[in-house]
């Protein structure tokens, strides 16, 4: 007979590299079930959730290349026989994590932390417009780029459709700018308040809410602190950017990280992957608040993915984000 009590203490209180990749494979298989039983559930129309329920679907399906990576990487050079074998990239699986972090805050920022509908379009907008100003400008690049074979049938075709694309992508970054500026929020600002929400638009900053009638920049780190986490966490996001920059430190650590007869490289991805594993708890967990159909899904998760869920939220948010009443 299985005793879950038992293996339960071991999940979490043991610090093994199988078991942490055990625990890390739980968190995720416990946000797929609860995203296939909302999409068998529910069909999502508004455009504002389908992009809600995106974020967390590509940040579960990077959780499936972090498994991936820690197979181990091996490499053969056929010319002469030389091999990498079972190779640990901890830098490439942090510059994933790094990604599923800002995601994250994302989600939590937008849907979260958000009080009322106005606040949540504001700043979804504020998101939207960034991302299509950016492909405006890939479009603009493409336009003033010459290319060998760019008199070709299907080149023609192909930068013919993305003017299109274009086109109709500037029409609704106007459309867009015009929902914000309706937005009662927006218009209860001062001018100098709106003025700021001007300039975020042109700088193509999202990272922006409002408090007390200030228009305020939310940092990557201040949104992790916002959505509750312990101020103990408040480095993370710094420690993720190392495995992403070329600073002096992470090319010292590589340089450090597969000497003879060391298990560094192997040591550094499981300290890595526990980073996955609290982000995608606590994404997990604002996915179901922000969706209601699984508000009480996530209170009725089995037992063993629930405490290992839930411990993470306790330990690193508080009592009050380990359930969702």
């Amino acid at each position: 007979m299985i005793n879950e009590e038992k293996i339960i203490s071991q999940l979490l209180f043991d610090d093994s590299d199988l078991t942490r990749r055990l625990r890390f494979k739980i968190v995720i298989d416990a946000g797929f079930k609860l995203l296939f039983d909302h999409a068998k559930e529910n069909k999502i129309t508004n455009p504002i959730d389908l992009d809600a329920n995106s974020l967390f679907q590509m940040s579960l399906m990077k959780s499936l290349s972090i498994v991936k990576l820690l197979e181990g990487l091996n490499y053969v050079d056929d010319r002469n026989g030389d091999n990498l074998t079972n190779i640990m990239d901890p830098f490439t699986i942090g510059g994933i994590v790094r990604s599923q972090f800002e995601a994250y805050c994302l989600f939590n920022h937008v849907f979260i932390q958000s009080k009322t509908k106005e606040e949540i379009e504001y700043k979804y907008y504020l998101w939207v417009i960034a991302g299509l100003k950016e492909r405006q400008n890939f479009e603009r690049s493409l336009s003033k780029s010459s290319y060998k074979g760019q008199d070709s049938v299907e080149y023609t075709k192909i930068r013919a459709a993305n003017k299109i694309k274009a086109a109709n992508e500037a029409q609704s970054i106007l459309k867009y700018q015009k929902i914000i500026f309706n937005n009662r929020l927006i218009q209860n600002l001062s001018p100098d308040e709106a003025e700021k929400i001007q300039s975020a638009l042109k700088k193509k900053n999202y990272q922006i809410k409002i408090e007390s009638g200030k228009v305020i920049e939310v940092r990557w780190h201040e949104m992790f602190l916002n959505s509750g986490t312990d101020e103990k966490m408040e480095e993370t996001y710094r420690y993720l950017c190392q495995y992403s920059h070329p600073s002096n430190i992470s090319a010292f650590q590589f340089k450090d990280l597969y000497q003879k007869g060391k298990n560094h490289s192997i040591e550094m991805s499981y300290f890595v992957i526990k980073y996955s594993e609290i982000i995608m708890s606590f994404f997990t967990r604002d996915y179901c608040q922000y969706f209601l159909d699984l508000n009480k899904k996530w209170n009725t998760l089995p037992n063993i993915p629930r405490n290992v869920l839930f411990q993470n939220n306790n330990a690193l948010r508080g009592k009050e984000f380990a359930f969702i009443i």
